[in-house]
């Protein structure tokens, strides 16, 4: 049988771990937050879950994109996200 996951957006993702660093200056206060966020390594992924659920699944996007055009948006989209997110 066919299950598709389902992944959390990369928007998601942020939400999340702005609601975590709420709960984390909650519990240890904000200095303590401020040291553990500071010294965390994070990572920003995307893989071939992301062509074979967005380009392959819904035809809106073969239409505006060939696929090395895909794979461009998606390299730019996660450069642009992390870029702004580290700001």
């Amino acid at each position: 049988s066919l299950m598709l996951q389902t992944a959390t957006s990369s928007t998601g993702q942020l939400d999340l771990f702005l609601e975590y660093k709420e709960k984390l200056i909650t519990l240890v206060g904000e200095e303590e937050a401020t040291r553990v966020i500071s010294e965390g390594i994070y990572f920003t992924a995307m893989g071939a879950n992301d062509i074979a659920n967005n380009y392959f699944s819904i035809p809106l996007r073969r239409h505006q994109y060939d696929l090395p055009s895909y794979v461009n948006f998606l390299i730019s989209s996660a450069v642009n996200f992390t870029m702004v997110t580290y700001i």
